[in-house]
């Protein structure tokens, strides 16, 4: 019996979260929580959201390098520094 479930991260690491876990964040609490807690340097309860860098990965590797969980995903969330050699 599985107690926890688990996933490799950008970094190597494991992600570690409770059996059953979801996340359905809102746009509100995407901004207003986690982005807003992350541009403060504020800890984040739960550590969901992955810092990636678009410019070293391929597309098809954001979905294994986001992913939260073993179950199945259809929306993937990270954080991403803009590149200032090609500001948009």
């Amino acid at each position: 019996m599985e107690i926890g479930s688990s996933s490799t991260v950008a970094g190597g690491g494991q992600l570690s979260v409770p059996p059953g876990f979801r996340f359905h964040p809102t746009e509100e609490e995407l901004l207003y929580y986690y982005l807003k807690k992350k541009v403060s340097y504020e800890p984040i309860d739960l550590d969901v959201i992955r810092e990636v860098d678009l410019n070293k990965l391929e597309p098809w590797e954001l979905k294994e390098k986001c992913r939260i969980g073993s179950g199945p995903q259809n929306e993937w969330y990270f954080f991403s520094h803009k590149d200032k050699k090609y500001p948009t």
